[in-house]
């Protein structure tokens, strides 16, 4: 077995055996965010700081009550604009003391945070306020000022010496008064139970209860616990032993939280004092006082400080390490960790943060640890550690690795310039031959199989060894592109799975959870002996597999997503030390420890924070906070402008995504977004909504809050806009009808018209044919006549003439014409008017004329018709015409026909 594999076993053996003492071999770096007074519109000053019940953190400001709502910071004063030094919940009622005036604020309404003044402060500010036996407490240097909650009576408690603070411990109500008497109330007085000289005329500035006992925080840096007898000093680092602390907070059972004037907030080990985390302004805190220090629901801190506010992030399963530069490699040698970053090789002895070596500036891509030798693989070079400095081992190039063949003196140098076979001699290196490997391999010793494997960057696996003669032998294996090395076996892999090397042949490996560990991309990999815990980097992410102790492992996939795109591709590194996974990134190193995870109680939530409603035409909104107090808001008519913002409470490295959807005005829900902040609507009308926005962490289960809001109805909006389209709809009907009737009718008239026009017509047409009958056999019967006159005339006998004239009288009979005109008329009613109306200066014989012409009888018709010769017709004609002011190139036939 290697020598490297036996190193990591008895190294793994003894952290395991001291893990209790060194869990904490670093100090973590908490992530700090700060906000200033123009982030949150208020006064500078923060001196308390509490939460409710949903999570959301209120703050006593010199300007107010201040809320932070997920996210969203909200101001609200008091009746006299008063400074609010201390504040305490009590199911969601907010009670609050300050400089001029003591009251309580509570919700009763979605848009609403009302304050209840009770009366103005005596004897001093009130520096605690305390809820006890149905009572609240407010406390000044002078009295303590009582609140009956049942009878809504005030009382007052008053002592000799004055009260440096309150606080409830073991079901009493306990002073701490300023000649250094605790005392406990007894029938609406403080009772004197220990007096102690270390606290008479000495300043308290906090008292708060840890682990049953109460812990008393001094403004000239001590700290006393007092257990109902005895007072006892508390252990604390010299480093920060003297300094003015300010305030004092327990954070679980093992630490307390110290803020101090000028050192910011320090977390120390209740037992031997030392510390744990410092916050100051070398770690991002804007302001190194320390008024107040809170914990949110997640456990994470809140200080008020003299200038501004500060969140600490405490319950991060992903913590970081060091912070200062892409890394690419860690170690733990001597009770200390040693990083390789693009900065320089930094190291950590004990848990103090990590210092840079001196004159290690530059790229160091390697630590290997090598027979107890520790060789520092650099830009400039190869250097040994000796304990205290650097010392030259090979200079002419950049140094990617190295690595020993073992059971003798040669080297393998992964240099810039290809990988050199090297000899060390009398405390160096000395190269010996360019082996023209290029592609900057990673090395590493196998003894069971007695080489040295390589991962060329721009090739396969290949295994190196060394003949009798130190010749070099070179296998390539390129059905393998990558190895890795566990705690006590080397893994290789083809891009697909992963596989162990025995007697020259791979074989898939067969362990759970390595068999299980499949697809392309993986790039880094750790694990414990046991494969209780594997680590691994695929495709960009990295992963944590734990054993379940039930054949099952638990995948920390989703946690770790969040780290996508933080590793320095290509040069990816993990590393597993005492159960923690160590992750190398372009900023530093952060580390996992999934059991820190499984035991805290994270209530990380997605919220929406608050709603601005804005009336369309309008330019300030109505703003409703959460929590909403009830399911629907209700909002006055008109179009609306709703703008929802959402807010979280989660930790830094949490991929939060969300989506939404308003019913019935989105047909479906949005797309997951990790980066949504609000969600505005326009032009929305009355009705009946309802928003729900869905939120998921880091890939984990879907959880929803849902509001609802109800803009009322114009109405015309409503149900009442039924009765006017009834009584429209009714008239349409009606006025339809009548339309209706109308038109049958007009239609029925239109119909008698054209059957009376139908039988008109009919009759005009057989009277036009009697008519034009009647003419031919009139004309027919005059020709005869005349004929027959002109016959008997030349008869000349007195027989003859009298038969001439019985035919004349025939052919003239007036009758006969009156017949003709008659049919006429009737025929031709409308021509006859016509021509009368427009040429009035015509005779009865003319009209007569025209009226044969009408009906188209030649000339010789109408002079037989008129008893005239064709002639007298022709001067007829003429005569009309000239009535009639007819141009001589009109043709009479065609307009009288036409007229």
């Amino acid at each position: 077995m290697p020598k490297s594999y036996l190193y990591r076993i008895l190294s793994g053996l003894i952290l395991i055996t001291l893990y209790p003492q060194i869990v904490e071999a670093y100090s973590y770096l908490p992530v700090v965010k700060c906000y200033t007074k123009d982030n949150y519109n208020a006064g500078r000053q923060n001196w308390d700081v509490d939460t409710d019940s949903y999570g959301i953190l209120y703050f006593g400001n010199n300007s107010g009550l201040l809320r932070n709502i997920y996210g969203n910071w909200q101001l609200t004063a008091t009746d006299n604009n008063d400074a609010i030094r201390s504040i305490c919940i009590i199911n969601d009622t907010i009670w609050t003391g300050g400089v001029t005036e003591y009251g309580y604020f509570v919700k009763n309404s979605p848009d609403d945070l009302k304050y209840h003044r009770l009366g103005n402060v005596e004897g001093g500010q009130i520096w605690e306020v305390v809820s006890f036996d149905n009572k609240v407490f407010f406390q000044t240097q002078g009295l303590i000022l009582v609140y009956n909650k049942a009878t809504k009576e005030i009382s007052r408690i008053t002592c000799d010496y004055g009260f440096f603070s309150i606080q409830v411990w073991n079901d009493n109500l306990w002073a701490l008064m300023r000649n250094g008497g605790i005392g406990v109330l007894k029938g609406g007085q403080f009772s004197q139970v220990s007096r102690f000289e270390q606290l008479n005329n000495s300043e308290v500035r906090k008292v708060f209860v840890h682990n049953k006992s109460l812990y008393i925080t001094m403004f000239d840096g001590k700290i006393w616990s007092y257990d109902g007898q005895d007072l006892v000093k508390v252990n604390i680092s010299k480093e920060i032993e003297g300094n003015s602390f300010f305030t004092g907070y327990s954070y679980r059972d093992n630490s307390l939280l110290i803020g101090t004037i000028s050192e910011g907030m320090v977390q120390i080990e209740n037992q031997t004092g030392q510390i744990i985390t410092k916050v100051n302004s070398s770690t991002d805190l804007i302001d190194n006082t320390v008024l107040a220090i809170g914990e949110d629901n997640n456990g994470n801190i809140w200080l008020g400080l003299d200038y501004g506010i500060a969140y600490v992030e405490m319950q991060n399963a992903i913590k970081p390490i060091f912070n200062r530069g892409a890394t690419y490699s860690i170690l733990e040698y001597d009770n200390s960790t040693f990083i390789a970053t693009n900065k320089g090789f930094y190291q950590s002895v004990g848990n103090n943060s990590f210092e840079l070596i001196e004159n290690s500036e530059g790229q160091v891509w390697r630590i290997k640890l090598i027979d107890d030798r520790m060789f520092v693989c650099h830009n400039k070079g190869l250097f040994l550690w000796d304990g205290s400095s650097l010392k030259a081992q090979y200079l002419n190039d950049g140094v990617m690795d190295v690595e020993r063949f073992h059971h003798s003196d040669m080297y393998l140098v992964s240099a810039y310039s290809g990988l050199w076979l090297a000899e060390y001699e009398k405390g160096k290196l000395n190269v010996i031959e360019n082996l023209n490997i290029w592609g900057n391999p990673k090395l590493i010793d196998d003894q069971d199989n007695d080489c040295i494997w390589a991962d060329s960057k721009w090739g396969s696996v290949m295994s190196l060894s060394l003949d009798s003669n130190n010749h070099l032998i070179r296998k390539d294996y390129p059905q393998m592109s990558n190895y890795f090395v566990g705690e006590d076996k080397l893994v290789f892999y083809n891009n697909e799975s992963l596989f162990y090397f025995n007697s020259g042949n791979f074989q898939q490996a067969s362990d759970v959870p390595l068999v299980n560990i499949k697809g392309s991309g993986i790039s880094a990999m750790d694990f414990d002996r046991n494969l209780n815990y594997v680590g691994y980097v695929q495709n960009g992410i990295p992963n944590l597999l734990t054993n379940l102790r039930d054949g099952n492992y638990y995948s920390y996939e989703k946690i770790l997503s969040s780290l996508k795109g933080s590793l320095i591709e290509g040069d990816e590194f993990i590393d597993l030390y005492n159960s923690e996974m160590r992750i190398a990134t372009d900023r530093g190193v952060m580390t996992f420890n999934p059991e820190s995870n499984t035991k805290s109680t994270p209530k990380s939530v997605s919220v929406i924070s608050y709603i601005e409603v804005t009336q369309v035409g309008e330019t300030l909104p109505e703003v409703y906070t959460y929590p909403y107090i009830v399911d629907q808001i209700l909002l006055p008519a008109g179009n609306k402008q709703i703008a929802f913002h959402f807010g979280n409470n989660c930790v830094s490295t949490d991929l939060v995504e969300s989506r939404y959807r308003l019913w019935p005005y989105d047909k479906d829900w949005s797309e997951w977004d990790s980066d949504l902040q609000i969600k505005e609507y326009t032009q929305l009308k009355g009705g009946q909504y309802k928003f729900t926005l869905q939120f998921r962490i880091n890939g984990g289960n879907i959880s929803e809050q849902s509001i609802g809001f109800d803009i009322d109805k114009y109405w015309y909006q409503t149900n009442w806009i039924i009765v006017p389209i009834i009584l429209i709809f009714l008239m349409c009907i009606l006025l339809t009808v009548r339309i209706m009737n109308r038109v049958n009718r007009y239609k029925l008239q239109k119909e008698q018209v054209r059957h009376k026009q139908v039988i008109a017509e009919k009759s005009i047409s057989m009277k036009n044919d009697q008519l034009l009958q009647y003419t031919e056999v009139i004309s027919r019967k005059n020709e005869f006549l005349l004929e027959l006159k002109d016959g008997l005339a030349k008869m000349r006998n007195s027989e003859s003439k009298q038969w001439e004239n019985k035919i004349l009288d025939e052919v003239n009979n007036e009758k006969k014409n009156f017949i003709f005109h008659k049919l006429f008329s009737e025929v031709h009613q409308d021509f006859i008017q016509r021509l009368t109306e427009k040429y009035p200066d015509l005779t009865a014989n003319e009209i007569r004329t025209l009226s044969f012409v009408r009906i188209n009888l030649g000339t010789k018709e109408i002079a037989n018709l008129m008893n005239i010769s064709s002639k007298s017709v022709d001067v007829s004609r003429y005569r009309i015409r000239k009535k009639m002011n007819l141009p001589h190139e009109v043709d009479l036939y065609q307009f009288i026909r036409e007229l």
